[in-house]
């Protein structure tokens, strides 16, 4: 018997019938215990990462309008690919998995790195904000090797 969330008390057939996601949904009674579930929010570099995403939108907020679809979209898509590979790779139940979604993490920061490099040569940003782009950005492959090396 599981309890709805208009409060009626339900039947659950049995598992088998059910699919994966729904059999591992049922545990869960309350939303706070599916939110604490997502190993990755746990995850330092995942924060980090997270805030680095906002700050590559203000900075390519002022980029030219003809950019928009082009490298502002890259940037963009390249920074949300961190945080968003350190959720998919946490998710996975081997440790193999985990690190190889590590490697793709490091692989967008390696991207970024450039991106970066070449907005502030074509003017798009100023010295102070690539400083304080590349500053921030350097922190979190340090994080990803931390972690990387802590899995076993």
């Amino acid at each position: 018997m599981r309890t709805s969330s208009d409060g009626e008390k339900r039947k659950v057939k049995s598992k088998k019938h059910l699919s994966p996601l729904t059999v591992h949904f049922l545990h869960f009674t309350r939303m706070e215990d599916a939110m604490e579930y997502r190993p990755h929010r746990k995850l330092d570099v995942w924060k980090k990462s997270m805030e680095f995403v906002k700050h590559i939108y203000e900075a390519t907020n002022s980029f030219p309008k003809s950019e928009v679809h082009g490298f502002t979209s890259q940037m963009r898509r390249a920074t949300i690919s961190i945080p968003s590979n350190l959720a998919e790779g946490a998710a996975r139940k081997g440790t193999k998995e985990f690190k190889q979604f590590l490697n793709i993490a490091q692989g967008s920061i390696s991207e970024l790195d450039t991106q970066i490099e070449l907005a502030h040569m074509l003017d798009y940003i100023d010295l102070k904000i690539y400083g304080d782009l590349m500053d921030k950005l350097s922190t979190i492959p340090k994080m990803l090797f931390g972690l990387s090396r802590s899995l076993k």
